[in-house]
């Protein structure tokens, strides 16, 4: 076990068992270094019993303690229990939790959260529907509002366990309560969630987040979504004033591909979202869409547009979605600086045609799928005359 850490700008412990009994104890001496705190809750199950070894490891930003036969997880818990005092810098924490719990770990939860909720910045959770209603509801109620969340990134997690309907409205209902009781100082939002589960109803009531700058979200494409992105655009809408970055994943699941073209030409045409520099759209799906691909007028939608990503899967840009795109983004003389996209075919005629639409960019990555080149000396006259 290391606990001298020379040079640790940032240090994180991820929550294994340690290599010896004996190191176990020494392990608060660590506990001034940490400022992110990493639980995987499956390498605690059965804790009266010893853990399987893994591998001890550790990196630069990265303190490893990992598993041994002889120290079992309770001791590992207990110790960090004790040493929660000492987590002076602690103000990130990271939980990826399944479906078993033990009491002694959700005893765990409690003290650490209740020890750090007042100067935390940062909670990352993944979890599967029920766990994260239930850690939601168990745990971090009654601890909310931590006043210093600045960051909150919400995964749920693929489960075998059957949900109803109604465990999805629990869920909403839990997600909307702790996010409104720390909405003054959220600045970042991260939710995503499978292809499968639609939880677009905490939208509807989550209002006006007063310090939000940045958003990630995972759509899911579901015949059900349809009357619920009224709930999104209405969020989007309270939030534009602050709002800048947008980040929209949008995944469909084995279904036709009109929810997501009704996404892209009745949505987000109607937002205006006047400060939103950055935006990142990735449309997933399993079949090449029916129609163009095609995004609002950035004159109205985001006018002071600076980064634009746009990812495809399976399918890339064409000539005619390139050409949509880039006479968009030229209109008023919109001050682009970085483009990343995805195009079909990649040709010297591309290079000219952006470095002319967008002369003020300053980076450019372009995943291509085939290119079209005569030869390596074409290739370098093109990266001559486009970096000139």
């Amino acid at each position: 076990m290391v606990i001298h850490l020379p040079n640790f700008s940032t240090s994180s412990l991820i929550l294994y068992p340690v290599e010896h009994a004996s190191c176990c104890h020494r392990a608060p001496l660590v506990a001034p270094y940490i400022r992110r705190l990493d639980i995987w809750s499956h390498c605690f199950y059965h804790l009266d019993y010893p853990t399987p070894p893994r591998a001890f490891r550790r990196t630069r930003s990265l303190l490893s303690l990992c598993s041994s036969k002889s120290c079992c997880a309770k001791d590992i818990l207990s110790t960090l229990t004790e040493a929660l005092p000492r987590l002076h810098q602690l103000d990130h924490i990271s939980l990826v939790l399944d479906e078993m719990w033990d009491p002694v770990f959700s005893d765990f939860l409690s003290d650490l959260l209740s020890a750090r909720g007042p100067v935390i910045r940062k909670l990352s959770i993944n979890a599967t529907v029920h766990k994260v209603n239930e850690l939601l509801e168990s745990h971090l109620a009654a601890l909310s509002p931590f006043p210093g969340l600045e960051y909150l990134d919400l995964k749920l997690a693929a489960s075998h366990d059957f949900f109803m309907e109604e465990d999805l409205d629990d869920l909403c209902d839990a997600i909307t309560t702790f996010i409104k009781s720390n909405k003054q100082s959220l600045r970042t939002l991260i939710f995503a969630d499978p292809a499968f589960i639609d939880v677009s109803n905490v939208f509807r009531d989550l209002g006006c987040l007063p310090s939000l700058k940045r958003l990630e979200l995972s759509i899911p494409m579901l015949l059900s979504t349809l009357p619920r992105f009224e709930y999104l655009e209405n969020f989007l809408t309270l939030n534009a004033s602050t709002l800048e970055c947008l980040v929209l994943k949008c995944r469909r699941f084995l279904l036709p591909d009109d929810t997501t073209q009704q996404f892209l030409f009745d949505v987000l045409p109607r937002l205006s979202l006047p400060v939103l520099s950055e935006f990142d759209i990735g449309i997933y799906s399993y079949t090449k869409p029916r129609v163009p691909f095609h995004l609002p007028s950035f004159v109205h939608f985001a006018p002071n547009i600076k980064t634009l990503k746009i990812q495809f899967s399976p399918n890339y840009l064409n000539e005619e979605d390139i050409t949509n795109l880039l006479r968009n983004l030229s209109e008023y003389g919109l001050g682009l600086r970085s483009l990343h996209i995805q195009v079909q075919d990649l040709t010297p005629d591309l290079f000219l045609h952006i470095s002319s639409s967008l002369p003020g960019l300053t980076s450019l990555r372009i995943t291509y799928a085939q290119p079209r080149f005569d030869g390596w000396e074409t290739v370098h006259q093109v990266f001559t005359n486009f970096a000139s």
